[in-house]
């Protein structure tokens, strides 16, 4: 039904009612509506549009309300259920058929849908349904941009006839584009980022600028390094080259396995580190497994949102040669073919995943290290992609498309536009990057040939996007359980062996105090019968002394009677000894 006002009313709201909006909901609800905005209303039932003022959609006269002779209008008695009362700006939501009113448009609820999050742009984590894997910064919220540093090919690598087209100022990191024709200043640019390295800059020069970012992963931070340009830019060459023979030529990857290794045997004491590698290629927008081909690889969310791969091998890592071997072995499987901009164009991108985990004081650490070369943007008119060439070139290009319009939508949240992750499985995998606190270098690599320019421009100007783009930095951590009840457990074990040692030294204190106290009273025994030996030996001197003095009497009375001589009456010449 629709519902014509015949009433008088403040003239904002009649023009509102009255302007041939249509309205949808039931009169009880519209009754409320206008009792609410303390409105005396008449309504009349009409077809499904509303006609002009004053007439319905056939052109028949409006009912008039009811009039005193001297035609003012009669005044109404307010009934009972429609007196006025305080303005609710939640009955005032009504969608219209044909479009809704200024001010009064329903807006979207996101209370009803559980699991969505709001499309203002945001990039809220869900809550986890669990509470065990929520993300959590340590101390005050850390927002990182993401790094952008451009490399640049020399330009007459692929035999370009044109001359160099950029201009380099390494000192202000920043590069102009100055096409071959001065009319051509649509593609007359300027730029400026985090780091500019011309055609003379060495390997360890790229390196320099994503160390600390990749070794970062060992305290528990994400991390991304990203390849980024036009096919046979040297994308591949600056990531994942390995010469054996030339170390100083290793790519990005290489040293970042040393890098990562060394700071390993260099960390904590009494932390524990897991390190696993997957390695998968998304060709023809399906992902594959490059370490087992045959797997049947797929993208899921756990309850925490979080995207993780199905179906890949993952393998432990102990050292930086297993590292290599295991990217030698998904390199032979990874698609490549011949185009007319590069002998060697990979047709699909790569990502390389470390995953870190570390154990340390009863706290489990997960941070993943994204190691991603893209496949190169390219032009068929000069690549001269055909057949199955040229479907692999149309998917990495939708691919990267999408890719460009997540960057741009993270890039500017004002406009409050939802990543569309899930439009690209190259966007998918790389949606925990953008959500969840990785710290990420972007490498565009760029050729300097007049004959790229617009390659060129477009590389860079994606570049200046992404350089706008501003993650708040989160530690995947977890109480690590186990570890902690056997880390409690060596230290239960550790105070028991304490206490028993304890307890076994007093025992043995208190055996020697009673040893050292037998000793002693040993002693003092020895001691007293010492001295009734002393008195005994005393004893048996003064009577031997007496028996000896008696004796010398006895003998002088004899030689008196005798006459003998005293030599010879005692045969040796005797000395009285005095009593004692």
């Amino acid at each position: 039904t629709v519902m014509s006002r015949t009433a008088s009313a403040p003239s904002g709201l009649r023009g509102e009612l009255t302007r041939g909006k249509l309205w949808r909901g039931k009169l009880k609800q519209s009754s409320r509506c206008a009792a609410s905005c303390g409105v005396g209303l008449t309504w009349s039932v009409t077809p499904s549009s509303m006609a002009p003022r004053g007439r319905t959609l056939g052109g028949v006269p409006r009912v008039p309300s009811p009039r005193t002779p001297g035609g003012v209008p009669r005044a109404r008695s307010p009934s009972p259920r429609l007196a006025r009362q305080p303005l609710n700006s939640s009955l005032l939501t009504r969608q219209p058929l044909g479009g809704s009113p200024d001010g009064l448009a329903r807006q979207p609820s996101t209370s009803s849908l559980p699991g969505r999050r709001p499309s203002s742009g945001s990039l809220t984590r869900p809550s986890s349904g669990t509470g065990r894997r929520t993300p959590r910064a340590t101390g005050e919220d850390i927002i990182n941009r993401v790094h952008v540093v451009v490399r640049l090919r020399p330009a007459f690598v692929r035999g370009e006839t044109g001359g160099s087209a950029l201009m380099l100022n390494e000192a202000a990191r920043s590069i102009t584009v100055t096409p071959a024709s001065e009319n051509d200043r649509g593609n007359f640019r300027s730029f400026t980022f985090d780091g500019i390295l011309g055609p003379d800059k060495l390997q360890a020069d790229t390196f320099a600028h994503v160390q600390k970012i990749v070794t970062s992963v060992v305290d528990g931070n994400s991390a991304c390094v990203m390849c980024y340009g036009q096919t046979g830019s040297g994308k591949t060459y600056t990531l994942s080259n390995v010469d054996e023979r030339e170390p100083s030529n290793n790519g990005v990857m290489q040293r970042t396995f040393e890098a990562l290794f060394d700071r390993i045997r260099a960390g904590e004491e009494d932390a524990k580190f897991d390190v696993s590698v997957q390695y998968v290629q998304i060709y023809m927008d399906l992902i594959q497994d490059l370490l087992d081909p045959v797997n049947n690889v797929s993208l899921r969310e756990d309850a925490d949102g979080r995207v993780f791969l199905t179906g890949s091998t993952i393998y432990s890592v102990a050292s930086v040669e297993e590292c290599v071997e295991f990217f030698f072995a998904g390199n032979s499987n990874r698609k490549t073919a011949f185009t007319q901009m590069n002998a060697h164009s990979s047709r699909s991108h790569a990502a390389y995943i470390l995953t870190v985990v570390k154990h340390a004081s009863g706290v489990k650490t997960t941070s993943s290290l994204y190691l991603v070369d893209l496949a190169g943007s390219e032009r068929t008119a000069k690549s001269e992609a055909a057949g199955l060439n040229f479907d692999e070139a149309v998917a990495i290009n939708s691919s990267l498309a999408v890719l460009g319009r997540v960057i741009y939508s993270l890039a500017n949240p004002k406009n409050k536009i939802r990543p569309p992750f899930r439009e690209s499985k190259l966007t998918r995998l790389l949606s925990n990057v953008f959500t969840y606190g990785a710290r990420t270098v972007m490498v565009v690599c760029c050729s300097m040939s007049v004959d790229d320019v617009p390659e060129t421009n477009s590389s860079l100007e994606f570049a200046k996007q992404a350089m706008n783009v501003k993650v708040r930095e989160v530690k995947d951590e977890e109480i690590d359980y186990f570890a902690l009840s056997v880390q409690l457990q060596i230290q239960l074990d550790a105070q028991s062996a304490a206490v028993q040692k304890d307890v076994v030294d007093k025992v043995a204190l208190d055996g020697i105090a009673r040893e050292k106290q037998a000793l002693h009273s040993r002693v003092e025994q020895l001691e007293d019968y010492i001295k009734y030996q002393q008195r005994q030996l005393d004893a048996y001197r003064v009577a031997m002394t007496a028996a000896a003095n008696e004796l010398h009497s006895e003998m002088s009375d004899w030689t008196v009677h005798t006459g003998l001589p005293t030599s010879l009456a005692y045969g040796v010449v005797y000395q009285p000894q005095p009593e004692q």
